[in-house]
């Protein structure tokens, strides 16, 4: 990088004053490749020592143009050393001042003060949590205005997820869930072992069962009408899939439960074909049986979260352990 410690060969460019009185039409004004694999030059029009912009008196950049006219770079080049740190400091500090270009040099992977803070205002930042949504940090801060904002609402997931997918979404709320009764929650009559009972008054307390039904526990993510090709990347064991419930998951949290619900346009229903020669049909998520003249979008497909999940787990473990062995 510029400004830095390394050496002057190793850094990206060399910038230079261009020794001249005529006004400027830009800030940079000209590039030359680097000879024999150094650095390329830039010719800038500011903040330099000479040139439009100088800092010195008028008579050094006179000076530079004749002797740039006679062929002789020299003096040029000894004033280009300083110019060039100059400009390197003054490009540093543009980098250390702005947010958004600070967050840009930093490398992939890297962690920068400004990502911090944004990491910080959505509740991410601590190192148990870093990395814990199954998605990468910039995707949660760049809906960090969304995140940082509770309770979380039906039309900022529509919003956030029509957004990551480019397509229209719909939330479907209380769409209901079972939800397990904790066993110290759970009716039982008198008997041996447990000879009071529990939670055996009706009207008050009383279940039938080990599972209640709670029309608040789950919504459904509807999303389309979908192409053939946006279809197939929103099945199970793709990456697009996990990266989605993801991220909804970890801004609805673990207490609520949902599921994503593609609807798929009339014209990309794949047939039925046996013994076809393409992607086999795949149970539940990609068969339909017959002609289907529905010219509503088909909608029967729906990939619980929580099963999702599961599978990203186990395909994580799998390739932890095909690491392991080959190591």
């Amino acid at each position: 990088p510029l400004g830095g410690d390394a050496e002057p060969a190793r850094e990206v460019a060399r910038l230079a004053s261009v020794p001249s009185l005529a006004f400027p039409a830009a800030e940079l004004a000209s590039f030359r490749a680097g000879e024999e694999g150094g650095p390329p030059r830039l010719g800038v029009t500011f903040l330099g020592l000479v040139g439009p912009g100088g800092i010195l008196p008028r008579h050094y950049t006179e000076m530079a143009i004749a002797a740039t006219r006679a062929r002789s770079t020299a003096l040029a080049d000894l004033l280009d050393l300083f110019t060039h740190r100059l400009l390197s400091l003054y490009a540093r500090a543009a980098v250390k001042y702005r947010h958004a270009r600070l967050a840009e040099a930093t490398p992939a992977g890297g962690s920068d003060p400004v990502t911090r803070a944004l990491l910080a205002v959505i509740g991410l930042a601590t190192p148990g949590l870093a990395g814990r949504l199954g998605v990468a940090d910039a995707v949660p801060v760049f809906y960090g205005g969304l995140f940082a904002q509770s309770p979380p609402s039906a039309a900022r997931i529509e919003a956030m997820v029509s957004d990551l997918l480019g397509r229209p979404v719909r939330v479907l709320q209380f769409v209901g869930a079972w939800v397990d009764i904790p066993i110290s929650e759970r009716t039982r009559l008198p008997g041996p072992g447990f000879a009071p009972g529990a939670h055996g008054r009706l009207g008050v307390d009383a279940a039938v069962g080990v599972r209640a039904w709670n029309p608040q526990a789950a919504f459904r993510l509807q999303l389309g009408p979908l192409d053939a090709a946006a279809f197939a990347a929103l099945l199970p064991g793709g990456r697009l899939l996990d990266d989605l419930v993801h991220l909804v998951r970890g801004y609805v949290g673990p207490a609520i439960d949902f599921a994503v619900n593609p609807l798929v346009a009339p014209e990309a229903v794949p047939r039925l074909v046996l013994g076809g020669t393409g992607t086999p049909p795949r149970l539940g998520w990609t068969t339909w049986l017959g002609l289907r003249d529905d010219p509503r979008p088909a909608g029967e497909a729906v990939f619980q979260a929580r099963a999702v999940e599961a599978m990203a787990r186990a395909r994580s473990v799998s390739a932890g352990v095909a690491r392991r062995e080959g190591a």
